[in-house]
């Protein structure tokens, strides 16, 4: 089995490579390294269900759940003041903002709802 995971691994890059080339070419800026342009964007709505150093994951109403990266960019947001994403707690109720990047989901916004 390890033979068909490393070949999935391979074709995983090969793909998240493709589609990065693929959004560099459309915005025609060749100097944005691949690694770091912005495949897709996306938002999930759901409750918190961990958050660790760098990482918050969020669970959506069918069960689905999404490890989205903290890097600079990301921001918690409550009632339109910011709020440390460290801070949000199990259960919080949030919409998630986020982009794929290089493989990696890397959260933008996310917003404490009611």
């Amino acid at each position: 089995m390890i033979g068909s995971e490393a070949i999935q691994a391979s074709e995983d890059e090969a793909w998240y490579e493709g589609a990065a080339k693929a959004a560099r070419a459309a915005r025609q800026n060749d100097s944005v390294p691949l690694e770091r342009v912005v495949i897709a964007s996306g938002s999930v709505d759901g409750r918190v269900t961990r958050v660790d150093r760098g990482t918050v994951h969020v669970r959506d109403t069918e069960g689905n759940v999404y490890q989205l990266r903290i890097d600079k960019r990301s921001r918690g947001v409550r009632e339109g003041q910011s709020v440390p994403i460290k801070q949000l707690e199990e259960g919080t109720s949030v919409r998630a903002s986020f982009d794929l990047v290089g493989g990696s989901s890397f959260a933008r916004d996310i917003e404490v709802r009611r």
